[in-house]
């Protein structure tokens, strides 16, 4: 990944520092013609770092290579003179954002008038003019490239130095990156795990090996503890945390529990990850797990499966904490967390309070999780509310698909199943909490705005009207 894809607001430059740049510059600028070809080399190579040069250093490059052509005829000067300053002048008025008459654009980029039918000349007389006014033309473009890129840059331009921590963050994620990697491959027995694989992987924790070995699990050894010593110093990115969750919600890992109708993960998915997982637990990163994978949850651009996935993931972290919290050993298949002084209660509450704001189908399978988590009484009547308002959601939805006139028959149409069209429906959502209760009476709130109460007055709502 490039410097500008990382560090939002930089460019990525071709010259090596602002010490190179202001050589560069003095050295185009000078009188010396060896000192303004040692110019142009550098030119030279910068283009060859990054072909779309800014206009300032293309447009100089352009009129320097022409000012310094020698050995040729005055044919061939003119020829290539007029096809210089005709780039270079097409370049200044392209830099413009508005387009328009080339004459009006190079007007207002402070370009002389004469220089503009200098340019009318080269493109349609019959003639291409003198070496005396394309010369002049040529001196003229370089000068006002000095007026209006050089001379302003040299007071802006500043280098840029990467911290550590940025350096650092992205070993954090190559390292995160071998490690799921190999932990899919060996999940699913892939042919990658074949010597080419083995080797590239090998080189690339080379330092950190003290002999050779082949074994693909003393390679994810390796691995695994090198993120810890590293998560110890630095904080994890998103980017490596983003890549551990795509590999953690591949799909066909959930399973149906027949007796209790709960959907887990399998034991066998998430065996490998327990040990990355503990790491994260271990530094105090595990409820950043949750919050990612909450958003998965949310967001309308994942697909169903994924969202799916994610909460169930966020389900078997609770469950896993749970366990640990109160010794519990009676939940079966879950992730042994090691034993830390790191708690997520407070984290888990305001969790609670987001949720509540957007509450989806998804919250059905880690609520109860989350619910047990927190033992506070206020903090379950939150987790109450979520279910009752969340349980509300699909309550005119038929059972079955419909997608045309035809798959609705009105004349078979069971209204009994209809989700939650029962006579027991509101019953149950009362009875979530016994602290939250549906409203029967809603009389009180007519000629109500949407979001105004009766009790509110109506000098600060001018459009309450109340009877």
């Amino acid at each position: 990944m490039s410097l500008s894809q990382k560090h939002t607001g930089l460019m990525l430059v071709p010259w090596y520092n602002s010490k190179e740049w202001h050589k560069v510059h003095q050295l185009v600028y000078s009188n010396n013609s060896n000192e303004r070809q040692q110019a142009l080399e550098l030119l030279k190579v910068w283009k060859t770092r990054t072909p779309i040069l800014s206009t300032g250093v293309e447009g100089t490059l352009i009129l320097l290579e022409a000012l310094l052509l020698d050995n040729l005829s005055e044919d061939q000067l003119a020829n290539l003179w007029a096809i210089a300053l005709m780039r270079f002048l097409n370049l200044s008025a392209a830099n413009s954002e508005k387009q328009g008459s080339f004459a009006r654009i190079s007007g207002k980029n402070q370009l002389p008038k004469w220089l503009i039918n200098l340019r009318h000349d080269i493109a349609h007389g019959h003639q291409i003019p003198s070496l005396y006014n394309l010369k002049m033309g040529l001196d003229f473009g370089i000068n006002w490239l000095k007026e209006k890129y050089w001379d302003p840059q040299s007071q802006l331009i500043q280098d840029y130095y990467v911290e550590e921590q940025a350096l650092t963050n992205q070993a954090l994620f190559e390292y995160v990156e071998a490690y799921v990697e190999l932990t899919i491959a060996l999940f699913n027995n892939k042919e990658l795990l074949n010597n080419e694989y083995i080797e590239k992987i090998q080189l690339f924790i080379s330092r950190k090996l003290s002999k050779q070995e082949n074994d693909p699990k003393f390679l994810l050894e390796v691995l695994l503890e090198i993120i810890s010593l590293n998560l110890k110093k630095n904080q994890i990115d998103n980017i490596s945390l983003d890549f551990l969750i795509s590999a953690m919600l591949q799909p066909n890992y959930q399973l149906q529990n027949e007796d209790m109708k709960i959907e887990r993960i399998t034991e066998e998915f998430l065996n490998i990850w327990e040990r990355l997982l503990n790491i994260l637990h271990q530094r105090g990163f595990l409820f950043l797990l949750v919050k990612k994978l909450s958003s998965i949850t949310m967001d309308i651009s994942q697909i169903e499966n994924s969202k799916k996935m994610a909460a169930l993931w966020i389900n078997e972290l609770y469950l896993a904490l749970l366990s640990q919290k109160y010794s519990d050993e009676s939940i079966d298949n879950v992730l042994e967390l090691d034993s830390y002084s790191i708690t997520y209660q407070q984290e888990t509450v305001e969790f609670l309070k987001e949720i509540l704001l957007y509450p989806n189908k998804y919250l059905d399978y880690y609520l109860d999780s989350l619910q047990k988590y927190i033992s506070n009484k206020s903090n379950k009547d939150i987790a109450h509310l979520v279910k009752a308002k969340s349980s509300t959601e699909n309550i005119h939805i038929l059972v079955d698909q419909i997608y045309t006139l035809k798959n609705l028959d009105l004349e078979d149409l069971n209204y009994n199943n209809l989700k939650g069209i029962n006579e027991n429906a509101s019953h149950k959502v009362v009875q979530a909490s016994n602290k939250w209760q549906q409203l029967e009476d809603t009389t009180m709130f007519k000629n109500c705005p949407l979001g105004v109460m009766p009790h509110q007055i109506g000098q600060k709502h001018p459009f309450l009207v109340v009877d």
